[in-house]
């Protein structure tokens, strides 16, 4: 009966809650574009108190209304540090979870998330992100990478202070995703993933390397959802109970200089988590 009335009763009325605000941001966000000519490094604090308020917001609803439990593991993440952020990504609720970390860091204002181009065409989140100097990858790595790049001049010329995260499996875990990644990984003689997917490591690398000298920090988090439920409706309704956030915190300087060594870095570190979730 009770998860009747979270989904059919409750979930209702805490999507209008928690996406209305949200569409009231997407305005705000649209008319500071006013503000944009005369000085930018207004118009992104405008914007970057928007993006703080609203995600913050959320974790409160998630929290504080919905009662889900939060636990933390691993690493602390360090307040006020300049980071770069990647997770295992099972839907979409990863993006709230990601922002209760960044919210005990005091950054989550900062967040820049590297995703889908068809994201910015998405009503409230996508709209916002639009706003907040995110990169949209098209999956053409030609395009990608200037994207990537003029992206970081941008955020390493004006000193700004960032959270940027992403997720290197590139897409949202399925049982079908899965056998396809470990099918590719048995023809690259690859021990066989069980719980995450063999990341794609070249937005990774570009990343480390166009922010090595800006970030301090590399942060590998794992998420793990009590009883299975990991969508955003479960969020919404409550019918996600709670979920663990394990932090591993790498030096900027302990992670290798070059592409070919970043990739490979990564792709043990998913094996990491692999074996951490078996643990969890």
């Amino acid at each position: 009966m009770k998860r009747v009335f979270r989904t059919y009763v409750w979930g209702p009325i805490g999507l209008v809650v928690a996406f209305v605000p949200l569409l009231c941001i997407n305005v705000m966000q649209m008319m500071s574009i006013v503000i944009a000519p005369v000085s930018r490094p207004l118009f992104r604090r405008v914007n970057t108190g928007f993006a703080g308020w609203i995600w913050t917001y959320w974790t409160h609803l998630v929290e504080g209304i919905n009662g889900a439990k939060v636990r933390y593991t691993g690493d602390q993440a360090r307040e006020g540090e300049n980071a770069i952020v990647f997770c295992n990504h099972q839907s979409m609720a990863d993006i709230v979870v990601l922002i209760f970390l960044a919210r005990g860091a005091k950054m989550v204002g900062y967040m820049k998330w590297l995703a889908k181009d068809v994201v910015k065409y998405t009503p409230g989140v996508g709209w916002g992100m639009l706003f907040l100097d995110c990169v949209f990858l098209k999956r053409n790595w030609a395009d990608d990478e200037r994207n990537i790049k003029r992206t970081f001049s941008r955020v390493v010329d004006n000193k700004l202070p960032v959270w940027l995260v992403s997720f290197p499996e590139g897409t949202r875990i399925t049982p079908d995703k899965l056998a396809a990644a470990r099918a590719f990984a048995a023809k690259r003689g690859l021990p066989a993933p069980q719980r995450v997917m063999l990341p794609r490591p070249k937005g990774f690398a570009a990343s480390v390397i166009g922010l090595r000298d800006h970030v301090t920090a590399v942060y590998s988090v794992t998420i793990k959802y009590d009883d299975g439920e990991t969508t955003v409706w479960g969020l919404i309704s409550g019918l996600v109970r709670g979920f663990t956030l394990d932090l591993k915190r790498y030096p900027i300087e302990a992670l290798p200089r070059d592409e070919a060594g970043l990739s490979q870095w990564i792709i043990d570190d998913f094996y990491r988590k692999d074996e951490l979730l078996a643990r969890m």
